[in-house]
């Protein structure tokens, strides 16, 4: 899960050994009865805010080597994803804009944060249950598809920039995707 800087204040207290212990039995009774992933949840939803609010990789790239755009009819949420490789096709930036969701717009921010540096080969073998991973809530079957819509995104521009460098349409099928790229799709 990505860290976010926050409003970290030091406290100056000190624990005796009996508060310790006291503190320790409070947070074992707490995970005894499920508490902690409560709180897990809280904290994990305070971030997906805070990247709502304030987006990594937002904006837009001149001359990317990869555009492409989705939407998702069922709730409106549509975002448009510009990668930039070197040479070696390895992810140098992404950007993106777009609107919706916090779900959509935080796992965008997650995504592209993860994908620099990465081959296209190991970003299309990045998988639902990895972009789901990175968020770190559990999601209705609703909101899984706004989450879904940043790598749905990327794995379209994959396949799209792979048929361009092979002169075919846009609308690629897989056997003209190079292998790494299309083994690592069908996952």
């Amino acid at each position: 899960m990505t860290k976010l800087a926050g409003n970290d204040k030091k406290q100056n207290s000190k624990l005796t050994d009996k508060s310790a212990d006291a503190l320790v039995d409070k947070v074992a009774s707490k995970v005894a009865n499920g508490a902690v992933d409560k709180v897990a949840d809280d904290l994990y939803r305070q971030e997906l805010l805070e990247l709502y609010r304030n987006p990594t990789n937002k904006g837009l790239m001149l001359k990317p080597d990869i555009k492409t755009e989705e939407h998702n009819p069922l709730c409106g949420d549509q975002v448009e994803i510009s990668l930039r490789l070197d040479k070696s096709g390895r992810v140098t930036d992404a950007l993106f804009d777009g609107k919706g969701c916090v779900i959509s717009m935080a796992s965008t921010s997650l995504l592209l944060d993860r994908i620099k540096g990465k081959t296209l080969a190991e970003v299309a073998a990045i998988t639902r249950e990895d972009l789901l991973d990175m968020i770190g809530l559990s999601l209705t079957p609703t909101r899984v598809k706004c989450a879904m819509l940043p790598l749905s995104t990327v794995k379209k521009g994959i396949v799209e920039y792979e048929a361009g460098k092979t002169g075919k349409s846009k609308t690629a099928n897989t056997n003209i995707i190079s292998k790494p790229i299309e083994k690592a799709l069908k996952k």
